[in-house]
């Protein structure tokens, strides 16, 4: 018996040690890659929203222009997403929140064809306006950062919230919406 524990321990050591090697390594990679977002999110925060022009899924045009004087959600998407999906249900309820706000406005914006972006509209309920674009000016617009992201566009058209990923927890969703009470309030 007293061999068999000293060669599960001599066994199982090594193991441990790897376990924790890994999990700091792992740790490691998250703290560079939150390192890195928070590093792209200074030099996007700030920076005015640039210049597009977009026709919605139900023919409303929209620019850059309409962005001043108003607080505006700017959220990039796509069907095949799934982080972006799953976050449809608190967007819409950021957007249900704030929606009788005369100073707010949400537009999303996706590169999936309009039969598609209707489609997703539908099933997911999504109360905002889709402007269908190409994928190239989706990266454009949204600075090569995937999908989902999200941004706050001041009234002045300058970005001064920027999240890359969706939103995944209700700590999340409640700063974007103290993010925008902090915008609207006089």
């Amino acid at each position: 018996m007293k061999t068999l524990i000293i060669s599960l321990f001599v066994l199982l050591t090594p193991m441990c040690m790897i376990a924790q090697q890994e999990d700091s390594l792992a740790k490691r990679y998250f703290e560079e890659e939150k390192m890195e977002r928070d590093s792209i999110m200074q030099t996007i925060v700030g920076r005015a929203f640039a210049p597009f022009s977009a026709t919605s899924l139900f023919g409303g045009k929209f620019s850059e222009q309409q962005l001043k004087d108003k607080i505006t959600i700017v959220n990039f998407w796509f069907k095949a997403c799934a982080p972006c999906i799953m976050e449809m249900p608190a967007l819409n309820d950021i957007y249900d929140h704030f929606q009788s706000n005369p100073n707010f406005q949400f537009i999303s914006f996706t590169f999936d064809p309009n039969e598609v972006a209707q489609s997703v509209a539908r099933r997911e309920k999504i109360l905002f306006s889709i402007f269908p674009i190409s994928r190239v000016e989706c990266y454009r617009l949204n600075f090569d950062s995937g999908f989902p992201t999200t941004m706050i566009v001041n009234k002045e058209g300058g970005i001064v919230f920027y999240k890359m990923g969706g939103i995944r927890n209700s700590t999340q969703l409640e700063e974007i919406k103290e993010e925008l009470h902090k915008l609207l309030t006089p």
